[in-house]
């Protein structure tokens, strides 16, 4: 099963859970964002993946039931990590899907161990330091992924168009992206797929 929307057509739960986000106007992966993702997770052999931005639990399910991936993923919203483990009990994964509530920044990291995929999908303004705080966790050959980079394409909008919290936004995105481009231990590969991605791996050597 490689195509996400074949997936909710044939899977009642989780198009249920999607139709939940819909509904409460929840942010959730795009569709194409998922295909991409699903590929790079399924190029290991038994991949772990970290997930930093839960919501109601959406991708990590999808991303599981298109892999063979064990994920950890954490949200730091008690009503959405609430949904999100009633959305993962209901998918049964829960030997497969590991929630961890609380702040990003506050997780012992270091008792996580290390992962194949680290996948950032949470506050955009904090994209910087979580990559720092988190590539410490990734396993020589892994992937950092970072979704979300045009920002429904507030970050390439003319700046007289945005408001004072979206120019805010915009800009911390654009830095981001140039520290990415700059960054000295890792070679990172821009994408337009979704809402615009990232990858991002070790510099070899």
């Amino acid at each position: 099963m490689n195509d996400i929307l074949q997936l909710i057509e044939q899977d009642a739960v989780l198009k249920k859970i999607h139709l939940l986000g819909l509904e409460l106007n929840i942010p959730m992966m795009e569709f194409e964002g998922i295909n991409f993702v699903s590929t790079l997770i399924n190029s290991y052999s038994s991949p772990k993946v970290l997930e930093i931005g839960t919501a109601i639990g959406f991708s990590s399910i999808a991303l599981s039931k298109m892999s063979n991936a064990e994920i950890w993923s954490i949200e730091r919203n008690d009503e959405l990590f609430q949904i999100a483990q009633t959305n993962v009990n209901n998918a049964q994964l829960n030997d497969r899907i590991h929630l961890l509530f609380g702040d990003a920044f506050d997780i012992d990291v270091l008792s996580l161990g290390q992962f194949d995929v680290i996948f950032i999908d949470a506050a955009k303004a904090q994209y910087q330091r979580f990559f720092s705080k988190f590539e410490p966790l990734l396993t020589d050959n892994g992937l950092i992924v970072t979704d979300n980079l045009s920002f429904h394409g507030i970050v390439s909008r003319e700046s007289a168009l945005l408001t004072r919290n979206q120019r805010a936004l915009a800009r911390k995105i654009n830095n981001f992206i140039n520290w990415l481009k700059t960054n000295e231990a890792f070679d990172t590969v821009f994408y337009t797929i979704g809402d615009g991605m990232s990858v991002s791996h070790r510099k070899r050597g």
